[in-house]
């Protein structure tokens, strides 16, 4: 049969049946709508001529739904379904219960078309990309593209810059906020400071990690992941990455671990440094 063959009927009571022709198609689809209530079809295909009907999964398209053999279309409804038929010769859809009205039935047989799937057969219901979703109970094309982070799944991040502490004045020695690195190599970290007061005034960065979710901290490299002695305003920076020149505060050859923070030591009578730290992780 050629691509794209049409076949049309109705159902207008029960054990009806509308059929297509579909030797050498690779599927059919299914176009129901109508003034009609209470009618319950199965789809079917042969592949001996008629005389062995047996049951064909359809996929809605453009819908949500599993594959199905039976359906009851609520009253009035369109339907658009797609059926893979494979070496069928025929096929159809039949009716099984029948309460009133007329359903026209259009059937178009097709070679070219790819399987259909339904999103909820393949992904979970539709809703805002987050961090943290958890396993799903069907298939999940889209975990394809998320991580694993041992009891949940995350999103692939991509090269992106994140503001780490928010401006303030810090006048001791302490720890900021943890950042959480999904799936980079490392990162590079900007420290701008933009004021500082005090006799003898001094602050040093290093980066440090934890491999228990933050409950230890080490540090990463106290050497090469962090600053000189800060006494002023100004830009600095820490590079962390696998594979770049070592250089003594400020470039450290490692990966970043998943967990990390920033930690500063101010020294100096009545010290004051305001600062703000952004981190670009790198892939």
């Amino acid at each position: 049969m050629a691509n794209f063959d049409t076949y049309s009927g109705t159902i207008t009571a029960n054990a009806q049946t509308v059929v297509a022709e579909c030797n050498n198609n690779s599927g059919v689809y299914i176009w129901l709508q109508g003034t009609y209530a209470g009618i319950t079809l199965v789809f079917e295909g042969t592949a001996d001529g008629g005389a062995t009907w047996n049951a064909i999964g359809a996929y809605p398209v453009n819908g949500t739904g599993a594959n199905v053999t039976t359906l009851t279309p609520a009253t009035n409804a369109f339907v658009h379904y797609y059926a893979m038929v494979g070496a069928a010769k025929q096929f159809r859809v039949r009716s099984t219960a029948f309460t009133s009205g007329s359903m026209s039935v259009n059937l178009c047989a097709v070679t070219d078309a790819d399987p259909v799937q339904s999103p909820a057969a393949s992904i979970t219901a539709p809703a805002a990309a987050a961090d943290g979703l958890a396993n799903p109970t069907t298939g999940q094309v889209g975990a394809d593209t998320m991580y694993y982070n041992g009891s949940s799944w995350d999103r692939a991040r991509n090269n992106a810059p994140i503001a780490i502490d928010l401006t303030a004045a810090r006048t001791t020695s302490g720890t900021g906020v943890t950042g959480t690195n999904y799936n980079a190599s490392g990162v590079f970290i900007g420290i701008n400071v933009t004021a500082v007061s005090g006799t003898t005034p001094t602050c040093v960065f290093k980066v440090q990690y934890s491999t228990d979710s933050g409950t230890n901290w080490v540090d990463l490299d106290a050497t090469n992941a962090a600053t000189a002695s800060i006494t002023a305003t100004g830009q600095y920076y820490i590079k962390v990455y696998p594979g770049i020149p070592t250089v003594a505060a400020g470039s450290c050859n490692s990966p970043l671990p998943r967990t990390w923070r920033l930690a500063w030591t101010i020294g100096g009578t009545t010290p004051s440094f305001t600062f703000v730290s952004n981190a670009a992780y790198i892939l």
